[in-house]
Formats: structure tokens, C-alpha cells, sequence
């Protein structure tokens, strides 16, 4: 039998992801702060729902939309977080902040996923590319979807963990 190879932590890591994350984070960084995201199809949304948690955290209805609905209709963890950081700087830059922080943690969890399957060099050259590929840049750029990068980048996070559970039986490695 082959000994299965513990990925979810590793050593060290590939400096293909050090420049993955400064691309990424400067490449978006420009274009989120300079406001491509008040073009899209859904930022406008989410900040909405992040100003009524800022409003009111505890509260589930929204009365000022449609004349009312629940706001849990809608993941409510990203626009928390939003919230949050809207204490801050206010809810547009708060906006940006877990934007960019969810498109370093989707360029880590691209890295941490694509080493389960080949060697630190090719999963540093597929975090470099996802990053700046044209999916990423049209889900963030063009459709404003927040939720969606950060609910994939907590995927792709977790999944080799999952893997070495599933592999070795222990619960961390």
C-alpha cells in the first residue's frame, strides 16, 4: 500500500503563490478601489444587505426593499463581514476590503487545491493563473459576486483537508 502524502499543511510554500497573491491582490486592488464594482450586476446588492446588518445586526426583515422580505434569503456571511468592516470605512470600501480578502484566500485555496494533485511549482503556476484569469476577473469585475469568491475560496480551503480526513483517517496533519 502507498503511503498517502498529507497535504492540507505544508512546510513551505512555492514562491509562485507569493507572486500569485501580490498579482491578484494588486491587480483587482487597482481595479476594486478605482470602483469597478459600481458597474456590476450585484455589488449594489450585497452592499445593501450589508447596510442593513450595520442598521440593525439582529434583525431579519428588511422593510425598505419590495416592501419587506427576510434578509437571510441571502448567505448573510459576506455582507456581515462587510458590515463589519464598514465600522471602519464605511460600507463601499467595506465592500473592497472582504472582496480583496476573499481573492487572497481563493488564490491560497487555488494553490492549497491544485497540490493534491501535482508538485509546488505547477499548483503556484495555477494559483498565478486563477487569479488573473478571466473567470475571476469577470465574476468580481463584472458581476460584483462576493459571495460567490469567498464561499469558493472556503471551498477550495477546506478540500484538501477533507482529503487527507478521508486518506489517513485523522482529523489534522
Amino acid at each position: 500500500m502507498i503511503a498517502a502524502r498529507p497535504v492540507a499543511r505544508e512546510e513551505g510554500v512555492h514562491p509562485l503563490l507569493w507572486v500569485a497573491l501580490a498579482f491578484g491582490l494588486l491587480f483587482h486592488g487597482v481595479l476594486l478601489v478605482t470602483g469597478s464594482y459600481t458597474h456590476t450586476f450585484d455589488a449594489w446588492i450585497h452592499i445593501f444587505f450589508a447596510d442593513h446588518y450595520s442598521r440593525s445586526w439582529f434583525d431579519n426583515w428588511e422593510p425598505r426593499w419590495y416592501t419587506g422580505f427576510t434578509v437571510t434569503s441571502y448567505p448573510p456571511g459576506t455582507h456581515m463581514l462587510i458590515a463589519l468592516a464598514s465600522i471602519a470605512v464605511g460600507l463601499q470600501m467595506g465592500f473592497v476590503v472582504v472582496q480583496l480578502a476573499a481573492i487572497g484566500l481563493l488564490t491560497v485555496g487555488i494553490y492549497r487545491f491544485s497540490r493534491i494533485w501535482v508538485d509546488p511549482r505547477a499548483a503556484g503556476m495555477a494559483a498565478l493563473l486563477g487569479v488573473l484569469g478571466t473567470s475571476i476577473a469577470e465574476t468580481v469585475h463584472v458581476f460584483g459576486q462576493l459571495p460567490t469568491t469567498a464561499s469558493l475560496a472556503f471551498l477550495l480551503n477546506t478540500l484538501p483537508f477533507v482529503r487527507d480526513w478521508l486518506v489517513t483517517g485523522r482529523r489534522f496533519t
